[in-house]
This record gives structure tokens, C-alpha cells and sequence, in this order.
């Protein structure tokens, strides 16, 4: 499964706990150089797991990763664009952590529970922005 979602263009990863190896949550890449040098980048953590730095150390390892040069093991990307829902502030905080600028306001972006169509904010990081 995972071999073919990277052919097609996305990637899932687990967030580990590396001192207990518990599962914290996952962060999901998709659309990989759908457009020229950016891909999406979304996590989720267990409640739990929540106000222990997990959340922010995913997309910013991620992003690290991602926007290395391929020469130095990374994805050669140019842009990164982290999305979350307007209404979770707590993933606003994390991204703004990780480096990620606020670009404004999706509409209707995506279908949340029951069936309601809900707004969704990106932030992005371009490889303009890194300061290592």
C-alpha cells in the first residue's frame, strides 16, 4: 500500500513516541510535485498525545526533509503547503511553529462530519524561507 501511494503521488508516516515507541498520530503528504516542486502536507495526533511537541515536530521534519536538495537525501521540493481546519486554532499554532506562513482562508475546502462542507487554512513553507 504505502509503495503505491508514493506512485501516485502521496505518503503516510507515523508520528512515533521514540522514547516509548507509541503511535502519537500520522502526517500525510499528497499530491507530491502535482504541481511543480510543492506537495500538501496534513497530520493528525491523538488527543493524548496533544501539548507534547509531537504535532510540531512532524511538519517540521517533514519539511526539512522535503525541501533538502536531493543531493543532501532530501526531495528537492520548493514549497510546502501545510492545510488544516479553520476551526482546529491549536493546528494554526503548530504550523506558525514550524515555520509555515498563513496564507489565508480556504472555502468550502473540504467535507467534515456530518456531511458539511467546512473552510481550511494553508500555510505554506517555500524553501525561500528556511533560515538553515
Amino acid at each position: 500500500m504505502r509503495v503505491s501511494a508514493w506512485a501516485s503521488g502521496s505518503a503516510v508516516f507515523a508520528i512515533i513516541d521514540a522514547q516509548e515507541n507509541n503511535l502519537l498520530g500520522s502526517l500525510s503528504i499528497r499530491e507530491i510535485n502535482r504541481l511543480p516542486d510543492q506537495a500538501t502536507a496534513t497530520y493528525w495526533v491523538y488527543p493524548d498525545a496533544r501539548g507534547r511537541g509531537a504535532a510540531g515536530k512532524a511538519p517540521t521534519a517533514a519539511a526539512d526533509w522535503m525541501l533538502s536538495p536531493v543531493r543532501n537525501g532530501g526531495l528537492g521540493l520548493h514549497r510546502l503547503v501545510l492545510d488544516h481546519a479553520v476551526l482546529n486554532t491549536a493546528s494554526y499554532e503548530v504550523a506558525a511553529r514550524a515555520g509555515f506562513a498563513f496564507e489565508g482562508t480556504m472555502r468550502d475546502f473540504y467535507v467534515g462530519s456530518p456531511g458539511i462542507w467546512r473552510d481550511s487554512h494553508p500555510h505554506t513553507r517555500p524553501t525561500t524561507d528556511r533560515t538553515g
